[in-house]
C-alpha cells in the first residue's frame, strides 16, 4: 500500500495539469555523471544559475558564484551575486545553456541549475525545479518575490504577463 501512495499523488497532480518526472534513481545518477559532463575535480568551483520559466520562455534571474570548492556545502560557502570572476563570454554561455535546458524541459516556475567549474570546463551538477535553498537569498538580492512569481508561472501565467520579459541579471 505504501508504494501505491506516490503513484496516487502523481496521478492527482497530473490530473490538475502538473508534469511529473518519474525516472528511476539509476537513470538520474547516470545522467548527472556521464551525460552532463560533471568532472571529478576537487578544485572545481560552483555556480548556481536561477532561472524563471513559463513553459516557453525563460529568464535568468541571477548567477551565484561560490568562492570555495564545489565540495564545500553551500551553507558553509561564501558567494557573490552577481558572479565576479568569470569572463563575460563564459558567463553568458552558461546562462544560455541554463535557459535552454529549462526551456527544453518545459519548466514552469523557478529552477536552479548548479554548475561545476573545473579546468576542463563547466559541467552540470544538478537541476532543481521549484524552490531551492539559494532562492530566498537571491530573492532578497534582486528584490523579486520569487516564490510568488514561481507560483504564478506554475499556475499558467507567462513571464510577459507578469512584466518579466526582460529580467535584469
Amino acid at each position: 500500500a505504501a508504494s501505491a501512495e506516490p503513484h496516487r499523488v502523481a496521478s492527482a497532480l497530473t490530473a490538475r495539469g502538473a508534469h511529473v518526472l518519474d525516472l528511476p534513481p539509476v537513470v538520474l545518477e547516470r545522467a548527472r555523471g556521464a551525460a552532463f559532463g560533471v568532472h571529478a575535480d576537487p578544485a572545481a568551483r560552483k555556480l548556481d544559475v536561477v532561472v524563471l520559466g513559463d513553459g516557453a520562455r525563460t529568464a535568468v534571474v541571477s548567477v551565484v558564484e561560490y568562492v570555495e570548492s564545489a565540495a564545500v556545502n553551500v551553507a558553509d560557502s561564501t558567494a557573490f551575486v552577481p558572479a565576479q570572476t568569470l569572463p563575460e563570454p563564459e558567463l553568458h554561455a552558461i546562462e544560455e545553456r541554463s535557459r535552454t535546458l529549462v526551456a527544453g524541459i518545459g519548466g514552469r516556475g523557478l529552477a536552479t541549475l548548479t554548475w561545476s567549474l573545473s579546468r576542463r570546463g563547466p559541467g552540470l551538477m544538478n537541476v532543481t525545479l521549484g524552490p531551492s535553498s539559494i532562492a530566498p537569498f537571491v530573492a532578497r538580492v534582486v528584490g523579486l518575490d520569487l516564490s510568488s512569481i514561481s507560483t504564478e508561472l506554475s499556475a499558467g501565467s507567462t513571464l510577459r504577463s507578469l512584466g518579466l520579459a526582460d529580467v535584469p541579471t
